[in-house]
């Protein structure tokens, strides 16, 4: 099953990679113009055409990109004239530190706090995560990160304002403070949704036949609870996660402009912003691939977690 999951890729990269260059013979107005200057003339012009490959037809250029690709090739940007894939190298480490850092976050509040919700529904406790948890969902990163950057950076001045500081460069406690306050906005919706899922998942669970079987049986509520009610739990948790962790990526365009991360995601929004199509044509694969990894690792888990599913698939 494994593996054909990850044969289905191919189809899906290729049809998702043609619809992209597809979209390029939509775009506005002529890049070739823009690149050539303004007191280019017309020669000049179809030089700079021929150049980006434009005055050939949809499938040609798809196919001359695809056999570059395979290659690891991705083209070169049409504005700053470095190969995407060098471009991806330099980035990758910011918005992989971000969602990598949001993704813990949420585990570390979203699980326990949702497990206790359910755990002791209507209280007091439970009230105050269902009203956090709607909160998180409602607000935007953007506004979560003007508010961390306003509190915490301007008044209080424990964080610093923006910018993006490697390892290397001031340790691990330099490069946690500068990805505090964008990991906090970017992880709030994946909180809040792992807190409302947990939440329904365990409460329902410890209202089954089964769990009153085992307090029937003397088990203490603690076994109760982790073993038996949380174990199925964790299941429509773990669907929920794997979406969220490819939302966060298109998350990350959002947080990364405001704290001028400079990551992926900033640099496929400047290169919308800019039609530099090379760069949407390297990076869409990208996103494909790691939205279908986090599906087939969400399936993985469920054959883990599940031994009903694991002996329907042998």
């Amino acid at each position: 099953m494994i593996l054909k999951r990850i044969l289905s890729v191919i189809p899906i990269l290729l049809i998702v990679t043609f619809l992209v260059a597809l979209l390029s013979t939509f775009l506005p107005g002529d890049l070739a113009t823009t690149l050539a200057g303004p007191d280019a003339d017309t020669e000049r012009i179809e030089e700079v055409r021929e150049f980006l490959r434009v005055d050939r037809a949809v499938h040609e250029r798809w196919l001359d990109w695809t056999a570059d690709a395979v290659q690891g090739d991705l083209g070169t940007s049409y504005f700053t004239r470095r190969t995407i894939t060098r471009e991806i190298a330099d980035r990758w480490a910011i918005t992989g530190s971000l969602v990598l850092g949001s993704v813990l976050l949420s585990l570390l509040i979203g699980v326990p706090l949702g497990i206790l919700a359910g755990r002791y529904r209507g209280s007091a406790l439970d009230r105050t995560a269902t009203l956090s948890a709607t909160l998180g969902v409602s607000v935007p990163h953007f506004v979560i990160g003007i508010l961390g950057l306003v509190i915490f950076a301007k008044w209080l001045g424990w964080l610093p304002f923006a910018n993006y500081s490697p390892v290397a460069k001031n340790g691990y406690a330099g490069w946690a403070k500068h990805l505090a306050i964008p990991v906090v906005a970017l992880s709030g919706s994946m909180i809040a949704e792992l807190t409302r899922q947990l939440r329904s998942a365990v409460s329902e669970e410890l209202e089954s036949d089964y769990v009153r079987t085992a307090r029937a049986k003397g088990l203490r509520e603690r076994v109760v609870v982790l073993k038996h009610g949380l174990r199925l739990a964790v299941l429509p948790a773990v669907s929920v996660l794997s979406v969220q962790i490819t939302r966060l990526f298109g998350g990350a365009v959002i947080v990364e402009y405001v704290f001028g991360l400079g990551g992926l995601g900033s640099y496929t929004a400047d290169a919308v912003l800019k039609q530099d199509f090379p760069v949407i044509q390297g990076i869409v694969p990208l996103a494909v691939i790691i939205a279908v990894s986090m599906s087939l690792l969400a399936d993985l888990a469920f054959l883990k977690l599940n031994p009903r599913l694991r002996a329907e698939g042998a």
